[in-house]
């Protein structure tokens, strides 16, 4: 007969067994989530058009400034929301990119509510959706992030559909 294994292998044979019994379960949850992504995308893009329909009646009368003000008074509390649970104690390190995600994020939301105030959402909306190529070309050449294929078909997209207003716009106007 054979004998029980020693006790300090008791505590790898039961992680073995746990594992072994919940890889599956795990497999088939992940699946789940990536069944979901698309379905998040039509929300957030219907969150995204309402946002940018906001910002065109906003601008009628305000000024672009008061708009990001206002933007950043509704994002602090909705942000802080997931904040609180994934809190993580700020270093010195972090604070020149905190800084520069703060300075560089407000400019580009001034600009992009500037954009909208002054052109058709239609016109701007391509040039807005540059940002995924310029953030996959960044992400490489920062931090040798490899996107995979469908961000570059995406990019080439969304360059084509930028060039594609461009050039009906210029010609509409002549």
């Amino acid at each position: 007969p054979r004998s029980a294994p020693p006790a300090r292998h008791a505590g790898a044979v039961y992680a073995g067994r746990h594992r072994i019994r919940r890889g599956p379960r795990r497999r088939r949850r992940r699946r789940r989530r990536r069944r979901r992504r698309p379905a998040a995308a039509l929300p957030a893009a219907v969150c995204f058009a309402a946002v940018n329909i906001a910002i065109k009646v906003l601008a009628r009368k305000d000024d672009p400034a008061v708009i990001v003000v206002y933007a950043n008074v509704l994002v602090i509390p909705l942000a802080l929301i997931p904040a609180l649970f994934e809190w993580v104690p700020i270093t010195w390190d972090d604070v020149p990119l905190i800084l520069g995600v703060g300075i560089f994020g407000t400019l580009a939301q001034f600009s992009l509510t500037r954009a909208v105030a002054l052109a058709d959402a239609r016109v701007v909306q391509p040039f807005d959706f540059l940002r995924l190529p310029f953030a996959a070309l960044i992400g490489w050449l920062l931090f040798d992030e490899i996107s995979d294929i469908w961000t570059w078909v995406g990019a080439i997209i969304i360059f084509v559909a930028a060039y594609y207003v461009l050039a009906f716009e210029t010609r509409r106007l002549k």
